[in-house]
This record gives structure tokens, C-alpha cells and sequence, in this order.
């Protein structure tokens, strides 16, 4: 977390923003501890762990660090342990042509953790990004991700874009 990052969000809190945030995973015990003091105070209302997969050859595919993915797993423990409930805590998968192969995989892995929403964020070449043309999924691929969220989630989650977090109230 950013040196300065209790301070930013307790401004932001007492100030009456609902804050929402996406992390690495990569998160300590004394980081969820600090995380769940702010939920407390009620200027953290929900985060999701960003993990692209849960099945470690894919990963590793995707990453340069691949020891990363078991601290990820436990860094979203932590979260749990530390008393955030699994009901503000959600997943964030970017849908790579690499990801989408273990997509269910790592999509019940989240489901398993009490994750209540799951981010599906179809990767788009841009940026640095183009660097990497050949992850772009292809749309029907993509399509048959959101069919398995509606699947597991209910007919309704057909009608959810994305980033279905926003459908949230905040307590």
C-alpha cells in the first residue's frame, strides 16, 4: 500500500466518500488489520483481489512473479481473518485469451472465498497494453464466461455488465 494510504482514505471517509478498492492480493496481516480498521470506521465499504488465475501454470503465464499467486490466496485470507466479511470482499479477473482458459477454475475459487461479486474485466490491448495483442479474447469466448457467471450467480447476472460491484448499496 501507498506510504500515505490510511491517511488519504480516512480523509476520504470522514469526508462521506464511499471508497472502494482494488488490490494486488499481495497483502499482510498487518495491512488487513489496518484495512479492517477503516472498514470499521466505515470508510472502506468494499475491495476486491485482483487474481487472473487460480490454476498456477496459467498464471505464471501471466505473470513475472509466479511465487505471487499463493501469497494473493493468502493475502485474501488475511482479509477475512483480519474481519472484513466475505459480504465486502470481491474478485477482479481480467479476461485474457490466457485467463479464460481456467476462467471457471478461478471464478469458483472467488465463489468458494464468499466472494459476492466478480469483476470480469475483458482485456483490451491499449497502452502498454499492445504489447500484448495476442491476449485479446476473443468475443465468443468472452460471451461464455458471462454465461457461466449467470450460471452459478443467477439468470439475473445476464443482465450485469463487468463491473457488477456497482449494483451494490453500501451499509
Amino acid at each position: 500500500l501507498h506510504h500515505n494510504f490510511m491517511e488519504v482514505m480516512t480523509y476520504s471517509g470522514q469526508k462521506g466518500l464511499h471508497n472502494y478498492i482494488v488490490l494486488s492480493g499481495l497483502i499482510s496481516k498487518k495491512n488487513a488489520s489496518d484495512l479492517y480498521d477503516l472498514y470499521q470506521k466505515n470508510y472502506l465499504h468494499m475491495l476486491s483481489v485482483h487474481i487472473d488465475s487460480t490454476v498456477p501454470e496459467s498464471y505464471n503465464r501471466l505473470h513475472t512473479s509466479p511465487k505471487s499467486l499463493d501469497a494473493k490466496k493468502q493475502g485474501y485470507q488475511n482479509l477475512l481473518d483480519a474481519g472484513i466479511p466475505a459480504s465486502a470482499i470481491g474478485g477482479c479477473i481480467c479476461l485474457t485469451s490466457e485467463s479464460l482458459t481456467t476462467f471457471e477454475e478461478t471464478f469458483d475459487w472467488f465463489v468458494s472465498m464468499g466472494a459476492n461479486w466478480i469483476n470480469l474485466l475483458p482485456f483490451k490491448p491499449t497502452g502498454f497494453g499492445d504489447l500484448n495483442r495476442n491476449l485479446e479474447p476473443k468475443t465468443s469466448v468472452l460471451k461464455k464466461a458471462f454465461e457461466y457467471r449467470a450460471k452459478i450467480k443467477g439468470k439475473d447476472w445476464e443482465r450485469v455488465g463487468p463491473m457488477e460491484c456497482g449494483q451494490f448499496h453500501y451499509r
